[in-house]
C-alpha cells in the first residue's frame, strides 16, 4: 500500500473538485486506507470492525455537508486532515464502549438472554438487505410484494431462487458465537431471516435444537423461532403462520403460540435481558413482541446496530455484529 500515494492522489482531486460534497467524496477511500491503518497499529481485529468503516465516513461527510460548512474554506491538506481526525474520533467512539459492553456482558453470563435477529445479523454472510431483494422480485416477473403473493408461481419461484443463492453462503462469526451460546446462555432466539444460517451454526457444533417456524403449540424451551418464514421448508401455499413467508412491505407476523407459550412456560415473569441485533424494528407485531419483552415487567435491553446517531445511549451497542457479540461472549 502506498500511502504516500494515496495522500497526493486525493489531494489533486480535491483541488480539483474546490470545495464542494464531491470533494469530500473524493476523500472515501483514502479516510478508509487511514482507518484500517490505524486499526492495524493499535491491533484491533479489522475483519470484524471492517464493515462500519465506510458508515463512519458517511457520517463525517454528513456533518461537513450539513453541520460544518467551515470545512470547506479549508485548503486540501487540511481537508484531508479534517476527515480523517473526525473519522478517527468516531472510530475510538466504538472501540471506547467498555463501559457498555461489561454491562452487556454481566447481563448475559448472570441473567441470560432472549435474542431478536433481523436481516442485519446475515449481511456479513452476503445476504440481500430488504431493497436488494427487488432484483429477485424482478426475475420471477413480479412487479411487486402483492404480484408476488397474489401468484403462487412467481412466489414459489421466488422462494427457490432465494434458496438457490443461500446454497453457496455459509455462517458467519455472528451466527456462529449465538450458536456456541444457545441455548446455555441465549435461552430463545426469534430469528425474522428466512435464511438458516443460524440453523448451519447451530447444526455445525453438532447440536440439538428445536425450530419451531409453524403457529404450533409448543411444550419445551430453548428454541428458534421462524416467525417470518423458513427456507428449508416452503411450499406454494403463502400462507403466514403455517410455512409462509413474510415480506419486506408486510406489518410483520408472530405466532398466535408464542404468546400462550411465553406464559405456560413461566418465561413472561423470570428476569432476562432482551438483545436485537441487526433489527429495524419497523414491523409493527414483532415490535409490540419486543416492547412487551422490554417493559412487561421491565428488563434491561440491548440494540446492536450501526446507526453512528445513538452512540451516546447507554443500552446501544455499536458496531458490526460480529464484533460486538465477540466482545460479549469472550
Amino acid at each position: 500500500m502506498n500511502t504516500r500515494r494515496d495522500y497526493w492522489g486525493s489531494m489533486a482531486i480535491l483541488m480539483s473538485f474546490g470545495t464542494s460534497d464531491a470533494s469530500i467524496e473524493a476523500l472515501r477511500g483514502s479516510t478508509v486506507r487511514f482507518l484500517k491503518n490505524y486499526l492495524t497499529n493499535i491491533r484491533e481485529n479489522l475483519e470484524n470492525l471492517e464493515p462500519i468503516l465506510h458508515r463512519i465516513f458517511d457520517q463525517v461527510k454528513e456533518k461537513y455537508s450539513e453541520e460544518d460548512k467551515t470545512i470547506g474554506k479549508l485548503n486540501p491538506s487540511l481537508q484531508l486532515k479534517t476527515v480523517e481526525e473526525y473519522s478517527r474520533t468516531f472510530l475510538q467512539a466504538i472501540l471506547g464502549q467498555h463501559t457498555k459492553m461489561s454491562a452487556a456482558k454481566q447481563k448475559i453470563d448472570v441473567e441470560g438472554a432472549i435474542f431478536i435477529a433481523g436481516a442485519g445479523l446475515s449481511f456479513e454472510s452476503g445476504m440481500p438487505l430488504s431493497n436488494e431483494l427487488k432484483d429477485i422480485l424482478r426475475f420471477c416477473g413480479a412487479i411487486d410484494y402483492v404480484d408476488l403473493r397474489n401468484d403462487p408461481k412467481k412466489c414459489y419461484k421466488f422462494k427457490k431462487v432465494f434458496r438457490e443463492m443461500l446454497d453457496k453462503k455459509s455462517p458467519g462469526i455472528s451466527h456462529q458465537l449465538i450458536a456456541e451460546n444457545f441455548p446455555n446462555k441465549i435461552k430463545e432466539i426469534i430469528s425474522l431471516n428466512w435464511d438458516d444460517l443460524l440453523e448451519k451454526a447451530i447444526r455445525g457444533l453438532p447440536k440439538e435444537f428445536k425450530k419451531v417456524n409453524k403457529n404450533i403449540h409448543v411444550a419445551s424451551r430453548g428454541n428458534l423461532w421462524k416467525f417470518h418464514g423458513d427456507v428449508e421448508e416452503f411450499d406454494e401455499n403463502n400462507v403466514v403462520g403455517n410455512l409462509g413467508w413474510v415480506f419486506p412491505d408486510e406489518d410483520g407476523y408472530v405466532f398466535k403460540y408464542f404468546e400462550k407459550y411465553m406464559s405456560e412456560q413461566g418465561i413472561n415473569e423470570e428476569f432476562f435481558s432482551v438483545f436485537v441485533v441487526g433489527y429495524s424494528e419497523e414491523d409493527k407485531r414483532v415490535k409490540r413482541v419486543i416492547e412487551t419483552l422490554e417493559n412487561s415487567p421491565p428488563r434491561p435491553t440491548f440494540r446492536i446496530g450501526m446507526n453512528l446517531g445513538k452512540i451516546q445511549e447507554d443500552q446501544y451497542l455499536l458496531g458490526p455484529s460480529p464484533y460486538i457479540l465477540d466482545l460479549l461472549f469472550k
